[in-house]
């Protein structure tokens, strides 16, 4: 091996591993104290809304870049995936329901991280719940 292979491979190893442990690293959590659970005022106080939202983070060295979360799967007694662009849940009208999310949160420069959770609707505004779950997907489908 000629010194300038060496180098040549060297050059190419440092740079990897500067790339993957200077990359952003996303997570996703659900966190009451960061705003997990929203009210909102609508129409001037004359009707809340309450909003399930997830919390989504870079812990890694850089900034991410382009970064974007997409539900790919969700379930309400009997499976369902995405066939569409748009569903209309109707869950103002669903009191008692429960739906399960499978989500991915990606970035240009960052490995997508995969999440899980579970929004329960209660029988008002007020008793919406949001917690991580298990992966919902059927095992072929992940």
């Amino acid at each position: 091996m000629t010194a300038a292979t060496s180098g040549a491979i060297a050059a190419w190893l440092l740079t990897y591993i500067r790339d993957r442990f200077n990359r952003p690293k996303l997570e996703i959590e659900v966190n009451h104290d960061l705003g997990s659970i929203v009210e909102t005022d609508t129409r001037g106080g004359a009707q809340m809304q309450k909003h399930a939202r997830l919390i989504v983070r870079n812990t890694g060295r850089t900034m991410a870049k382009n970064c974007c979360a997409s539900i790919d799967y969700f379930k309400r007694g009997t499976e369902y995936s995405f066939r569409d662009d748009m569903i209309d849940l109707g869950w103002s009208h669903s009191p008692g329901a429960a739906y399960e999310f499978h989500l991915r949160a990606y970035a240009d420069n960052a490995a997508p991280v995969d999440f899980s959770c579970r929004v329960k609707v209660g029988r008002t505004f007020r008793d919406l719940t949001i917690e991580p779950c298990e992966d919902p997907r059927p095992r072929n489908a992940r």
